[in-house]
Order: C-alpha cells, then sequence, then structure tokens
C-alpha cells in the first residue's frame, strides 16, 4: 500500500545512503492483474506479470525509489508501487565476520 509522506522521507534517506528495496505485491494487485482489467496492467512486461502473480518478491532500483519518494516518478510505476509494500533488504549477516 502506498508509503505516507513521513514513510516516503525515511525510505529516501535510506536509498541515499545505499540501502536496497523489495516490492512485495498485495493480493488485491494479483487480482488485479490475473483479471487483466485495469489499464496499467495492459502495459506491464510478461515476466513481471509472472513474477507478481507468483507472490515474489522483487528488487526495485534505488533510484526508482528516490523518485517515487520525490513524486517524479511516472504513474503507471507509481501505480505498482501503491499496490503492494515496499521493504528494504535488511544487510547479509555473517556470524563468522559479522555484518557486511
Amino acid at each position: 500500500m502506498s508509503l505516507t509522506e513521513q514513510e516516503k522521507k525515511e525510505a529516501k534517506q535510506y536509498a541515499l545512503k545505499g540501502a536496497n528495496f523489495m516490492f512485495l505485491p498485495s493480493v488485491r494487485l494479483m487480482q488485479t492483474v490475473a483479471r487483466g482489467e485495469h489499464p496499467n496492467v495492459k502495459d506491464l512486461p510478461p515476466a513481471f506479470i509472472y513474477v507478481i502473480l507468483q507472490k515474489k518478491a522483487i528488487k526495485i532500483d534505488t533510484d526508482m525509489i528516490i523518485k517515487y519518494c520525490d513524486n517524479t516518478l511516472d504513474i503507471k510505476n507509481t501505480w505498482v508501487l501503491d499496490q503492494g509494500d515496499i521493504k528494504v533488504i535488511p544487510q547479509q549477516i555473517n556470524l563468522d565476520k559479522g555484518i557486511k
């Protein structure tokens, strides 16, 4: 679901510090894609549709996150990101060597 303005500010700060992000599609988005009725769905690449229908996490480019947070991302990609959850990908932890 779309981020609040405060969440966008926080996400942008993480993005500027080099964090990685993933998108988790909502059940509602999966249903909308499966029906194929929304005009924005018709423009989605088939591989992206497949990933959404599988409810897989999708890595999001940092520049895209910054544009989304600045409200300068194109309307179709904004619509997609508003239909799911955006999460920061946690750093990998190697117990022998600490946090990478």
